[in-house]
């Protein structure tokens, strides 16, 4: 599935294992620093082994690069800014463990300019086994929010965030089938940015997906969701059109993971227009 249209723990001294590691050793070294322009140098993440860290990093600047930032984890212009990370895992009894970041961003004669948190449930395997992939994954999640702050858009600072959202039930869909997609959705969700809550007047926007399915030949059917963004009094801010023909047989029996194939193609989306729509708020 395609996106096709969008119009707790302590502070950082006292992180508990398994991110917790010496300060990185490439803040002093003169050689990393060139003359130039600004841009971000993301430092070798905190954690407990040195290509660990150094993946995190590298995954973390490429999605900051993707955003319009000037990123890298081997050199730094005398202007640039230092991003550093540290994390941990919060576990939950209900629901998989949380991978919390802690960032920190300071000028290159090293005083601070601010501080943020992110948080994202990775991949199972990200804690015992992760490959290039989950810290792909995870750092395209963080880099919405991480982006946004060293920009200085006016909601990074948290001041407005994170945005109050209820899930309607989607349409077009049975109780359960439906449950199980804003279930998926809210999984994926940066919680930093976006704050699931009940339809009970408390929330900012309201999200609702109509979902249409239409069998077609050769054992497959056309699927189209289209989730529409509104306002607290109702008013329509922003829609996304997804669609795809899928096999028949996977829709019938294996919803859970076209649900989540659905939800994952809208998070990224959701989530920067939860920053984006506070921001505009603020201005």
């Amino acid at each position: 599935m395609a996106a096709l249209l969008l119009g707790s723990c302590g502070q950082i001294g006292s992180i508990p294992q398994p991110f917790q590691a010496p300060e990185d050793a490439k803040r002093g070294n003169a050689l990393l620093t060139v003359p130039g322009a600004g841009g971000v140098f993301v430092a070798t993440i905190e954690g407990p082994a040195g290509w660990v860290g150094e993946a995190f990093a590298t995954a973390m600047a490429a999605a900051l690069r993707t955003r319009g930032i000037v990123a890298g984890t081997r050199w730094a212009n005398r202007d640039a800014l230092w991003l550093h990370g540290a994390g941990y895992q919060q576990l939950h009894r209900d629901r998989p463990g949380e991978l919390v970041m802690l960032w920190s961003l300071a000028a290159s004669d090293g005083s601070a300019a601010g501080a943020a948190e992110t948080r994202y449930t990775p991949p199972a395997g990200f804690w015992t086994e992760p490959t290039p992939e989950m810290f792909d994954e995870v750092a395209e999640r963080m880099a919405v929010q991480v982006a946004a702050w060293v920009r200085g858009d006016a909601a990074a600072d948290g001041a407005a965030l994170p945005v109050r959202v209820a899930f309607l039930p989607p349409t077009g869909l049975p109780e359960e089938r439906g449950a199980i997609l804003i279930r998926e959705l809210r999984r994926l969700l940066d919680p930093g940015s976006v704050e699931s809550v009940r339809n009970d007047g408390s929330a900012q926007l309201l999200v609702q997906a109509q979902v249409a399915a239409a069998p077609l030949a050769a054992g497959t059917t056309h699927i189209a969701v289209a989730w529409i963004v509104t306002d607290a009094k109702g008013r329509e801010l922003a829609r996304v059109d997804q669609e795809n023909v899928v096999d028949s047989k996977a829709f019938d029996d294996h919803w859970d993971l076209m649900a989540r194939q659905i939800a994952g193609a809208l998070s990224e989306s959701m989530t920067a227009f939860a920053i984006s729509w506070a921001s505009g708020r603020q201005r």
